[in-house]
């Protein structure tokens, strides 16, 4: 591995951590019921640079049957693991033996609930069962736009179709079930990472060449950019306190703001390269992302418990929930790694 590859693993990581802190953060801040004038503009790209990354490192592979078996080690298997346990297994223990309720759904009936009814007490996994549904409908229009004379061109024409599709699904409140209008709607973010490698790759110079070291102007377009970004994304949150309901200016918003948010971060993290607890954290950033909100509610009930009222607020909270991290991704790494997309359950085909 050469000192380029280290640093582009390493940058990638620190934005995998920004991003799962940020997860962590809403949820947190949704159980203690705390917000801040950051909270939209924040949210406009929390998600959509996590599809983004997972963009940046698409590949077809050998075919559609190792692409499948790898999406499905890396994707489906851990979201198959924490919906059955967290979201079926445990909420029918609760309610069996203990009277509780903490699912709408219970019984047989839940095996099926992320599909008709879209929701789960682990709600946070679903960004697993939708990154795998994205990376098939990614794959078919890769294949089908390999066949044309520009096959970059017609892919972003595609997926900026794709997207128009899910956003205005989600904006008429037409349901496509099993969170399929969610996947459409985040194509462009995924198809932007995968473009921006791919010019990272052909491009000798400039700001989008940042999977390779620059040391010469990499200082003068990556100031100028967080600056152009972040003016780009404080102008986009001013614009949602206006016609919120109008189509086109949330289209605008959601889009125009949740890539200049998610290029922010990214030339952020090209910048610093890596702060060792939170590119620790976004190593791993799987695990955190099925089991926090667990965590946040152990911890919001013990400070509710042992701390005074004014202690139970986000800076207690943020570090309870993230710091046990250093002691649990150890665990789930030795202890259910086939679960956690550390080893592979199924095995690959050999090659031919």
């Amino acid at each position: 591995m050469t000192a380029n590859d280290s640093n582009r693993i390493d940058f990638i990581d620190f934005a995998k951590g920004l991003c799962i802190l940020l997860v962590v953060y809403f949820h947190a801040a949704a159980f203690v019921s705390v917000s801040s004038g950051m909270d939209a503009m924040l949210g406009s790209f929390r998600m959509p640079l996590y599809f983004f990354l997972s963009g940046l490192f698409f590949k077809p592979y050998e075919g559609f049957r190792g692409f499948l078996i790898r999406k499905t080690n890396k994707l489906l298997i851990p979201f198959a693991f924490f919906y059955l346990t967290t979201s079926v297994i445990l909420p029918y223990i609760f309610w069996k033996f203990l009277g509780h309720t903490i699912n709408t759904v219970v019984g047989i009936e839940s095996l099926w609930a992320f599909i008709n009814l879209e929701t789960f007490p682990n709600v946070p996994i679903w960004f697993l069962w939708c990154l795998f549904l994205l990376n098939l409908f990614f794959y078919g229009l890769y294949l089908l736009s390999s066949k044309t004379r520009h096959p970059l061109r017609m892919l972003s024409l595609l997926c900026l179709d794709a997207g128009l599709i899910g956003f205005s699904c989600l904006f008429f409140h037409v349901n496509l079930y099993a969170f399929i209008d969610e996947a459409l709607e985040a194509m462009p973010f995924f198809c932007c990472g995968y473009l921006l490698r791919q010019y990272s790759i052909q491009a000798p110079a400039g700001i989008f060449n940042i999977l390779k070291s620059n040391p010469e102007r990499k200082g003068r377009y990556m100031t100028e950019s967080i600056i152009g970004i972040a003016l780009l994304a404080a102008y986009t949150y001013l614009m949602t306190s206006f016609q919120t309901e109008n189509y086109f200016l949330r289209l605008w918003i959601r889009y125009s703001c949740g890539i200049g948010g998610t290029l922010m971060v990214i030339f952020i993290a090209r910048l610093l390269k890596r702060l060792p607890l939170i590119s620790y954290f976004g190593r791993y950033s799987i695990m955190i992302l099925c089991t926090h909100v667990l965590l946040i509610q152990i911890v919001v009930m013990l400070c509710g418990k042992f701390l005074p009222a004014s202690a139970a607020n986000l800076w207690v909270i943020m570090p309870l929930v993230m710091l046990p991290y250093l002691l649990l991704i150890p665990l789930m790494k030795r202890v259910i790694p086939w679960f956690t997309a550390q080893k592979d359950l199924i095995k690959l085909p050999p090659n031919r």
